[in-house]
């Protein structure tokens, strides 16, 4: 009910992740598919289709998920699909010998030169790319004092992923903001090539969202415990500035043409119908430059 009410009175622009099909997706397979479960390619036919048919999504003649929305000249939102367009299958772990392999891709090379050209072509102050996966660099906690390479986001494809961070530096593209799902966590990131404090080496700044209602840390663990692992991800990941890993709710981006606003706005529980949210946090991105400024 409260779904459908939403559906009426905000216009929807979605992407899938994983899940509407099998966990840990890529072109040939998945994670969660095995034979028994039939033939992918079938599997993955019917997932689209199902998905076409029931989402708010024109359908085009490519059947492709990627596609850009331009409002004047302030912003163009460029929709990404980084679970089944054109991605290679994931590794473990970067000890893998086909860890840097440069034909190992999440876009796809249709898919990457479609980006490339919409960032070359756009006229827009703003670039928005609404995406499935952290783009970061990101290091995934242990919670025991140890951290990893988040393998199922860009970090995984490191050749690409260093391709097109070099593009941007290049052509100094300006302006460009990720909006990230998929985590079930927030986080505020400035995005480098490396993991480093030093906001010289931006290229770009990404706010990751919460989910709804989909598990988070303190499903797992306790919520304390969990909560305690904030400092975590902080101390891995120096060009974060912002983590809540137990709360679940939404994010608002006020979009200006000299400064961009990011609001993080949470439930007070979802066991429950409550009119009780709460903003615990918000960044100012000014125009130009790829910094993110906590506004007190």
């Amino acid at each position: 009910k409260n779904l459908m009410k939403l559906h009426q009175m905000k216009p929807f622009i979605t992407t899938w992740d994983d899940h509407e099909i099998a966990n840990n997706g890529y072109v040939e397979g998945a994670q969660n598919h095995q034979t028994k479960d039939g033939d992918w390619e079938l599997r993955k036919s019917e997932g689209k289709q199902a998905y076409y048919e029931w989402l708010p999504i024109r359908d085009n003649s490519y059947h492709q998920l990627y596609r850009s929305f331009k409002l004047g000249d302030l912003m163009e939102l460029i929709m990404l699909d980084t679970r089944i367009a054109g991605r290679s299958k994931q590794v473990d772990d970067v000890l893998d010998s086909h860890f840097n392999d440069s034909t190992r891709t999440i876009l796809g090379k249709e898919q990457y030169d479609w980006l490339q050209n919409k960032l070359t072509d756009s006229t827009t102050t703003w670039k928005i790319i609404g995406n499935q996966v952290p783009f970061g660099p990101m290091l995934q906690p242990d919670f025991k004092g140890k951290a990893d390479k988040y393998m199922d986001g860009w970090d995984g494809y490191p050749f690409e992923r260093k391709k097109l961070i070099q593009m941007i530096q290049k052509e100094n593209f300006t302006n460009i903001v990720w909006i990230t799902g998929d985590y079930h966590c927030s986080f505020a990131f400035e995005n480098s090539l490396n993991a480093t404090a030093d906001i010289k080496a931006n290229v770009s700044v990404e706010f990751v969202v919460t989910s709804i209602t989909s598990a988070n840390d303190d499903e797992g663990m306790q919520r304390d415990s969990a909560i305690a692992g904030q400092k975590e991800y902080l101390k891995f990941n120096p060009h974060c500035k912002y983590v809540n890993n137990v709360d679940h709710g939404y994010v608002v981006v006020k979009i200006e043409k000299e400064k961009l606003t990011t609001s993080f706005y949470y439930a007070e529980t979802i066991k429950k119908l409550s009119k009780v949210k709460r903003k615990e946090k918000t960044f100012v991105v000014k125009k130009d430059s790829p910094v993110l400024i906590e506004e007190k």
